[in-house]
């Protein structure tokens, strides 16, 4: 119980000849516990007028709940926040409540953002989180006018059992300078991960395009479009990644449009295998030459037979390369070739190699 005491209030009041400021603040103890705050401000400058309340509340009454309220006014930025905390004193059950939302208004830039968190632990922990921000720009000077958003939520769920996390993120822009250069930009990624007592399971998914234009000219531009999913125990690790990129540049006299491509497959029994396949091919023709790099690895150990081979390639406007090398057996005996070669305008870096043992 909340002893009961009284009220207690302090106001404050100031005057210039800029501003005038008027603040109370209050503590009220009956039923419940409240504090109160407020303020406002008077100016012939309309940016220095505001107004500030805020209340926070704690009560016993089944249970025990905190609360917390604050909003703030003014032309150029405003706001609200409200937030809660309850426990019940007999199960101990807990809930969490937060909501913001906050906005920026100014001459060159305008902003919204909103967040809100719910969480509790009636019939296992669980909390979802979502925040989103949106704004636009318009900078006179230099003819820069663009606008942004973005979306991310995150879920999570956890028990004595097994933990449960998604997360989520949305975000694009656009926008000019000068009039005649565009610049978009877009992400989208996605993430999940489930854990419990047989091991562990994850996806990730990242797709992300910009791109720079003058007119119909494209100045820069990159994509990427990743994916991983991964799972896992004590008895096996199995992971696979792709990974796709694009990029393209044309500044002045140098030009250039690369593809980067890997592929990654890993399977593994600590204890009795390993299997792999990996592959990188990278390719980036430009004004000043080709250059090309690919890679592939390929392994499969087991107790009874070990295999393993690679080969590399390298292509550049002044050196090109060649490697393979391959080991197979059993833990008595192993074979190992190696072969590798090389070409240049520099007649002293070429050479051609072959090996056995």
């Amino acid at each position: 119980q909340i002893p009961s005491m009284g009220n207690l209030i302090t106001e404050l009041s100031v005057k210039s000849a800029i501003i005038n400021l008027n603040a109370n603040a209050g503590l009220y103890a009956e039923d419940d516990l409240v504090f109160r705050l407020g303020a406002t401000t008077a100016s012939v400058f309309e940016g220095l007028q505001a107004k500030l309340d805020g209340t926070t509340s704690l009560t016993t009454k089944r249970g025990i709940k905190l609360a917390n309220s604050l909003s703030l006014e003014n032309r150029h930025i405003e706001g609200t926040h409200d937030s809660s905390i309850s426990m019940s004193t007999e199960t101990f059950e807990t809930a969490i409540s937060v909501a913001t939302v906050a906005k920026i208004a100014l001459p060159i830039l305008n902003l919204d953002a909103n967040q809100n968190l719910v969480a509790d632990t009636k019939t296992k922990a669980n909390a979802v989180s979502t925040f989103r921000i949106k704004g636009d720009l318009n900078l006179p000077v230099i003819k820069a006018v663009g606008k942004a958003e973005a979306d991310h939520s995150l879920k999570l769920e956890g028990s004595f059992e097994y933990v449960s996390i998604e997360s989520s993120t949305k975000a694009n822009m656009d926008g000019t300078v000068l009039e005649d250069y565009l610049l978009l930009g877009v992400l989208d990624n996605d993430a999940n991960l489930y854990l419990n007592k047989d091991g562990l399971r994850s996806t990730s998914k990242v797709i992300a395009d910009t791109k720079l234009n003058q007119g119909a000219t494209k100045l820069m531009g990159m994509d990427v479009n990743e994916n991983i999913a991964v799972e896992a125990s004590l008895s096996r690790v199995y992971a696979v990644l792709k990974y796709t990129g694009n990029n393209e540049a044309n500044l002045f006299d140098f030009n250039t449009n690369g593809k980067h491509v890997v592929q990654a497959t890993i399977d593994l029994a600590p204890t009795s295998s390993l299997t792999a396949d990996i592959e990188i091919n990278l390719s980036q023709p430009s004004s000043l030459g080709d250059l090309t790099i690919f890679e592939k690895t390929v392994a499969e150990v087991t107790a009874a037979k070990q295999k393993i081979s690679t080969n590399g390639k390298v292509v550049s406007p002044l050196y090109t390369t060649n490697l393979a090398a391959e080991v197979e057996g059993d833990a008595s005996v192993f074979k190992v070739i190696l072969k590798s070669s090389a070409t240049s305008v520099i007649v002293l870096l070429e050479y051609d190699m072959d090996g056995e043992l």
